[in-house]
């Protein structure tokens, strides 16, 4: 009998409202949350990237995610945890995120690691290396290939590292955020839903509600594109109006509504992923970003302790997290 995803709580993505604590975490545990959740949701989500349509996903599982596999520990870091932990080595070094320094880090992970690495990013390095300037290549692959084609969900996760350390100066912040965005994703789509969810994050870290009508707004003052605006606006609905599972499953918009959900709904860290896995789509990026959103706004007290000492130098997460607070 196929899985029914009505017939159980974790198949209804319904959003309710997070209500704010009187005490709320500190920003070591806060930074610590997003680095060790962003790593968590990133491995949870990992054996089901390729799943299609997301009901096979709930089939193969009976509906419940709560394991992340044990080659977590051992296995290189999929890109998602480690463009992290790259972009926050940048802003603990240069204070920046300076797109010609930061395509050489990009360069050195493709030539040590490269675990996940997308078809965009793996053509700009080509033409970077053929000594074309990083933003000239950026800019022309994303007319080259269109803007859905090109509107690719990598970028957003470099928000978590930058809403950290710039979360005190919203100017500069979305300034980092641009600029590490449009190294390799030169869309706009893509550069406005980086700025968004680091602005989201960065409120979150200050103990603000995510207040969406207040964000599309900023968003819209930026003049980016309306979509951007649009998605914020639409992230107050339920996970499954979201359609992650579809030909656009790696689109940044459906990914900056994924991060908005986990940091406006209730639920456990265990609870929450598992419902962004059962939607399909790009799960490992999608659990990533919401895995970062909802470690930020619960802290590392949130996640599973199973979770932390199955991860890759669970240690080399927490220094780089704190190293990003000043």
């Amino acid at each position: 009998m196929p899985w029914d995803p009505d017939s159980e709580e974790t198949g209804k993505g319904d959003c309710r409202l997070v209500t704010w604590p009187s005490t709320m975490p500190d920003l070591t545990s806060r930074a610590q949350g997003a680095f060790l959740g962003l790593a968590a949701g990133n491995a949870l989500g990992l054996p089901f990237e390729s799943m299609w349509p997301a009901s096979k996903i709930g089939d193969a599982t009976r509906g419940r995610i709560r394991e992340i596999p044990s080659s977590a520990a051992t296995d290189p870091w999929d890109d998602e945890t480690a463009h992290a932990i790259l972009i926050a080595q940048a802003l603990s070094e240069t204070g920046d995120t300076d797109p010609s320094d930061l395509v050489q880090r990009l360069l050195q992970w493709r030539d040590s690691n490269g675990r996940g690495m997308g078809v965009l990013l793996e053509k700009l390095l080509e033409e970077v290396e053929g000594e074309v300037a990083v933003l000239e290549a950026s800019e022309e692959l994303c007319e080259r290939l269109g803007r859905n084609w090109s509107a690719g969900n990598d970028p957003l996760i470099r928000a978590v590292p930058i809403a950290i350390a710039a979360r005190k100066d919203r100017v500069r912040l979305a300034r980092l955020a641009r600029d590490a965005a449009r190294t390799t994703h030169w869309n706009p789509l893509c550069v406005g839903s980086t700025v968004a969810f680091a602005l989201a994050l960065a409120d979150t870290l200050d103990g603000k509600a995510c207040d969406l009508p207040e964000l599309a707004a900023e968003m819209a003052l930026m003049e980016f594109p309306e979509q951007v605006s649009q998605a914020v606006s639409g992230a107050r609905l339920p996970l499954s109006t979201f359609q992650l599972d579809g030909k656009q499953k790696g689109y940044a918009i459906k990914a900056l509504q994924v991060g908005l959900w986990a940091l406006r709904t209730e639920g456990t860290m265990e609870e929450l992923l598992e419902q962004v896995i059962l939607q399909g789509g790009d799960t490992d990026t999608n659990a990533a970003i919401a895995g970062a959103a909802i470690g930020m706004r619960l802290g590392v007290e949130a996640i599973p302790e199973r979770w932390i000492s199955g991860l890759r130098e669970p240690e080399l997460l927490r220094k780089t997290a704190l190293s990003l607070i000043g």
